[in-house]
This record gives C-alpha cells, structure tokens and sequence, in this order.
C-alpha cells in the first residue's frame, strides 16, 4: 500500500477521497518544490498550500473501502447492542427485576450480546442463567434461593416473612437438607445462618410467601415456623418466641396442625408448656 503525505489546511485526522487520491497516486510528475516559506506539493493538477503539517493520505481506493466498511460494522455492533439492552430492559421489567437466559433468547438476542453486555458492566449475573440490571436494588431473598434451589427460609426469617414479627431480621435463616454445601454462599456473605434437617422433614410446612419486593419465595408456614423457634430456643431470644406464638393464636390457628408438627419434630411438651402460660 502506497502512503502519500501531504500538507492539508484540515482537521489533522482529514483523509481525501478516494477520487483525489487516485489522481494523486498516477502523477508521475509530482515533486517538492523547497520554498524559504515552507513545502509545497504539486502534481497531477493537485496543489495544496505550504507550511502545513503532514497527514497520511491512503491512496489505494480499496483501502478507503474496507475502511468505510469497518466503520459500518462498528456502528452497526453498537446499534445492535443498544436495541438489545432495550429488549433486556423490557423482560426485566415484567419479571421484577430478573432476566433469564431463555427469556433473551425468546426474545431473538444472540448470547454473544449476552456476553458483551456483561463485559460493558450493563448487567450482573446472579446465578447460572439469570441476570439483573447492573445498579438495580437486588432482591437478596430471591437471590440466595435462585442460588440454592434446596434452600427455605425459616425460623426469624420465616417469622418476618410471614407478618408474625415486624423485626427486620439482621440475619437469613435458611434451612437446607442434610449434607447440603452451601460454601460457596457463606463466602460471599456474612449474614446467612443455615440449619440442617433431614430430606423426610424438608418439606413439611413448606409454602411460598412474598418477599419484601413482592417475588415468590419458599418459606415455612406459620406452624412450622413455631416449631423450628421451640426446638432451637436456646439460640433465640425468648421474647421473639413468645411474641410469635401471640400473634399466631391472634390471628390464624389450626391448632391440629399445630399439634401434628410438635409431635413429627419433637417439640410437643415445649409447645404445651408454651400455650399454657400464654392462653
């Protein structure tokens, strides 16, 4: 590729047109003259001014193409990853703040703009196959579970959860099955407690609740919630356990659900002592 350089009263970055850099190129007659003014060149009918400062001026025709091409493809990339932050935008919108990867593809975005918009910070990933809008106020309750598909919240978090206490909890209480590894979470925060049952209990008071930004989340009910606070008083302050069991016999009571999980988890002679003295 032949360069030519000349002197341009232009922007520094200016580049002649394919048209005057042919003409440029087959002059056969073009020289320097040296002036006590500065430089001047000359050739092929082309005569630019003197004491200006050199820019390169790509004579090849087929240079200039590929070059408008490139920029074509970049603003192409560009309005393409635009459009598909918009449609990410959208499916965020509609499923409180969360994006799936089947939800983009159903979408028509190819997961390499996926990729790129991770790569510009646009969007974090939460877990395998989910996303949120970098910047959004996360939802950590639907976070952790999307995380550990085993996990249920329960004691003081199941309390909260459940509108039996208005304390926000300090902590997450989560219970998960036996031999669960849940390492890789208690790295990353410092605020989860997990406690450890068998997989034939796991499920028994199991339900779905809101969180506070209104995503379904696994919990226990308000019964087995009762039960899980009697069997691990000693780690719970005695004033939470009490005002729990107010506001259940309050409100909601299924006194014979009640009696069967006490008895299924051990706790029916705490939760008689317990109701005595409170009713």
């Amino acid at each position: 590729m032949s360069v030519l350089t000349a002197t341009y009263n232009a922007q520094p970055t200016a580049v002649l047109t394919a048209r005057e850099a042919e003409l440029a190129s087959r002059s056969d007659t073009g020289l320097r003259k040296q002036t006590g003014e500065g430089e001047a060149f000359t050739g092929g009918g082309m005569s630019l001014p003197p004491k200006m400062e050199s820019v390169p001026v790509f004579a090849c025709p087929c240079v200039l193409l590929c070059f408008n091409m490139i920029q074509l493809k970049n603003r192409s990339t560009e309005g393409e990853i635009v459009d598909s932050f918009k449609k990410i935008k959208r499916i965020a919108a509609e499923n409180n703040g969360f994006i799936e990867t089947g939800d983009i593809v159903a979408e028509g975005i190819r997961k390499e703009k996926l990729k790129q918009l991770l790569e510009l910070g646009k969007l974090e990933r939460i877990s395998r196959g989910r996303y949120i809008l970098s910047g959004a106020m996360a939802d950590d309750y639907k976070i952790l579970q999307m995380r550990c598909k085993s996990s249920i919240f329960s004691h003081t978090t199941a309390l909260y959860l459940l509108g039996l206490s208005d304390r926000v909890p300090s902590q997450y209480h989560i219970t998960v099955p036996q031999g669960s590894n849940v390492t890789y979470l208690s790295r990353e925060y410092d605020d989860l407690v997990f406690h450890y049952v068998k997989p034939a209990v796991l499920n028994l008071g199991l339900t779905s609740v809101k969180s506070p930004f209104g995503n379904a989340v696994r919990a226990y009910d308000p019964e087995r919630t009762i039960c899980d606070l009697l069997k691990g008083k000693s780690k719970f302050d005695i004033q939470i356990i009490s005002s729990a069991l107010k506001s259940y016999f309050r409100s909601r009571r299924d006194i014979a659900k009640l009696s069967k999980y006490s008895r299924i988890l051990g706790v029916q002679d705490l939760l008689q002592t317990y109701s005595e003295v409170l009713l």
